[in-house]
């Protein structure tokens, strides 16, 4: 039996995916809450899925995008990593090593400049449109809701993060 590669079977399958994660979010945390950071990681994956359709060949600027892109996962892994490392050690303490000497949410800075770095792929084969709302969109997700939430946690829970937000920057 032969099987053949159709992009609308992947994409429909993907959809399938978001949709029991989309219904996983509200029974767990709510509506807004559930639904909203799924539905921008949605949108997130609009340029992702208007480059994977194209089908031309990559140039400089889709390179430079993947960088990013790699680049991001890195910052990504180090930084998780970092801070699995330092609370294994030092439970309940505030991490001021390696990247988040340099910032209080590096893996979000990551996570951030991951999306812009779809977004620039894209980009590169389909040019500047309307899909450039959703790195904004991501970007705006942890600025005003995220990191806001999570610096108020940190706040209520760990002695001295009020000095450690005053020294150290929010992202990188």
């Amino acid at each position: 039996m032969k099987v053949t590669y159709s992009k609308a079977a992947s994409l429909a399958i993907i959809s399938l995916i978001y949709g029991i994660a989309i219904a996983a979010g509200i029974l767990a945390y709510g509506w807004f809450s559930g639904l909203m950071p799924t539905l921008v990681v949605f949108a997130c994956m609009l340029p992702g899925f208007g480059l994977y359709e194209e089908g031309e060949s990559a140039v400089w600027l889709t390179w430079l995008g993947f960088a990013v892109c790699l680049s991001s996962a890195t910052i990504q892994l180090v930084a998780d990593t970092q801070m699995h490392r330092f609370r294994a050690a030092y439970p309940g303490k505030i991490c001021m090593a390696g990247l988040w000497k340099h910032g209080r949410h590096p893996n979000y800075f990551g996570e951030i400049q991951m999306w812009w770095g779809v977004w620039i792929m894209y980009a590169s084969l389909r040019g500047f449109d309307w899909l450039v709302l959703a790195p904004i969109a991501m970007t705006a997700l942890f600025l005003f809701i995220s990191i806001p939430l999570m610096e108020r946690r940190q706040l209520d829970n760990k002695p001295g993060y009020a000095e450690y937000r005053k020294k150290t920057r929010i992202l990188i």
